[in-house]
């Protein structure tokens, strides 16, 4: 599973992989009809790592966006302070 999260933490840009597949193949609402976690041996095996690729993915994405609102709020907290400080950033920061 970490290969498949290093995969997705490639397609994303991210410098490095989180567990986020390793992790989500095990959670609650990912178990088979039978009420068991999947196994690579079980015929929906692909259906479950496919269903955790996707909730995986679009965990990772909000991840992301926290990070990247983060990073604004930090630089823009910076500005303000230098603003009430009388002095200007002297080079500006951008994110994006």
């Amino acid at each position: 599973m970490w290969l498949a999260d290093l995969v997705l933490a490639r397609r994303l840009g991210w410098a490095a992989p989180l567990p986020l597949l390793a992790t989500t193949i095990s959670h609650p609402s990912m178990r088979v009809a039978n009420g068991r976690r999947p196994h690579p041996g079980d015929p929906d095996w692909s259906l479950s790592v496919a269903r955790a690729y996707c909730a995986g993915r679009a965990r990772g994405l909000r991840v992301g966006r926290r990070v990247v609102a983060a990073f604004r709020h930090a630089v823009e907290r910076r500005a303000k302070i230098a603003r009430q400080k009388g002095r200007a950033s002297r080079r500006p920061v951008t994110c994006g």
